[in-house]
């Protein structure tokens, strides 16, 4: 009888966790809103490929680039969105956000390196300086080249979240790219950046340092008590405006992506090194400076779009986006936090649309005042 009990005993500690932390999450299929336009991205057609982006390597890292296409007549005439995710994701974050703009424009969702189906190089094999900023947007432009060859005659706007936003900004200010990709360039028209600091941060943020500095047999030990997953659910019921939109499946991909070592560690690689910090934690601001001040050649209109509420990066990091840009227009879309494409991807695709079809001088560089108070 002891010995039976002990095995339920035994078998209730494994199995809890495993699925104790799905209690009181949803389906994005049960949330009308997101199931919707989920839909109209899973079924829109598609074409996913994986490019070489770089053909003198032994083995080249191939980066995974999938189209959807509008079925509306009015996509062919329009710009194509090019979006980057962030850090602990990939593509399939865009899922919403794509589906509201598939319905009069077509897509491009890209994987970082390390992420979704792109190739997965192990840093301590090929070195931390491969999952820098400048290295990974060499590689993400090497992908969009490829990929556009399909459709020489496309303009784009590049949309990135968070880490995707800074690469964009390397993307377009780093003078050596333009010299490399300058047919690109001719295509890439605008670009929106949503919850995107720019790269003179002062301190660690403290769950970015946890993330980078965990092991990966701590990650097992907590992955085991479910203290992980335990942990991911918090962080996105905290990084979101609506806890009854955060979906199981967005929490699912994010465990997934800490519990595996060939997705974890290029994540804890690109943590180190998007900004270079001391050891004491406080900024290394020669190397940052040196990097910051490429933002003055980006030269096409940016829409700045920023929650309100985000707890992760401030709403001052857009104003001060918005203020160094040249051509840079901030809009603030009220109570959310840092990921507004899947809190309300409807408004995020809304502003979106305007800035593609009203002329960059229409648009102020701030919300006016009035405006500002009445969204809090």
């Amino acid at each position: 009888m002891f010995r039976i009990r002990f095995t339920r005993l035994f078998f209730l500690i494994i199995l809890v966790p495993g699925c104790a932390w799905r209690s009181g999450l949803r389906s994005e299929k049960d949330i009308p809103r997101l199931a919707e336009l989920s839909a109209i991205a899973a079924g829109a057609p598609s074409r996913l490929e994986r490019f070489a982006t770089d053909a003198s390597a032994d083995r080249p890292w191939r980066i995974a680039a999938e189209w959807k296409q509008s079925e509306s007549p009015l996509a062919a005439s329009r710009p194509v969105f090019v979006m980057i995710h962030g850090m602990l994701s990939d593509r399939r974050v865009w899922r919403f956000l794509a589906g509201d703009l598939l319905r009069d424009s077509d897509v491009l969702l890209l994987d970082l390196p390390g992420c979704g189906d792109s190739d997965k190089p192990d840093p301590g094999d090929v070195g931390l300086p491969s999952y820098r900023p400048d290295a990974i947007a060499r590689r993400l432009l090497a992908a969009i080249q490829a990929a556009a060859a399909a459709r020489p005659d496309r303009d784009m706007v590049l949309v990135g979240h968070s880490f995707g936003g800074m690469l964009i900004l390397r993307i377009l200010g780093n003078p050596r790219f333009r010299e490399e990709f300058t047919d690109l360039y001719r295509h890439i028209k605008r670009a929106v950046l949503v919850s995107t600091p720019d790269f003179a941060i002062e301190r660690v943020h403290p769950l970015f340092a946890r993330i980078a500095a965990v092991s990966g047999f701590e990650i097992t030990i907590a992955s085991f008590l479910g203290i992980l997953q335990k942990s991911v659910v918090e962080s996105a019921l905290e990084g979101s405006n609506d806890s009854g939109a955060v979906t199981v499946e967005d929490v699912e991909r994010m465990i997934d992506v800490l519990d595996r070592a060939e997705t974890r560690r290029p994540a804890q690689a690109m943590l180190a090194g998007v900004v270079p910090f001391r050891e004491n934690g406080s900024a290394d601001w020669p190397p940052i400076d040196a990097v910051s001040c490429d933002i003055v050649n980006i030269n096409i209109p940016c829409l700045v779009l920023w929650g309100s509420h985000d707890e992760t990066f401030n709403v001052a990091f857009g104003y001060k986006l918005a203020a160094t840009l040249r051509f840079g227009s901030l809009r603030v879309l009220p109570k959310l936090k840092h990921s507004p494409m899947t809190e309300d991807p409807r408004a995020c695709a809304d502003w979106i649309r305007k800035f593609n079809e009203t002329a960059p001088d229409m648009w102020k560089r701030f919300p006016d005042p009035a405006d500002a108070a009445a969204d809090r």
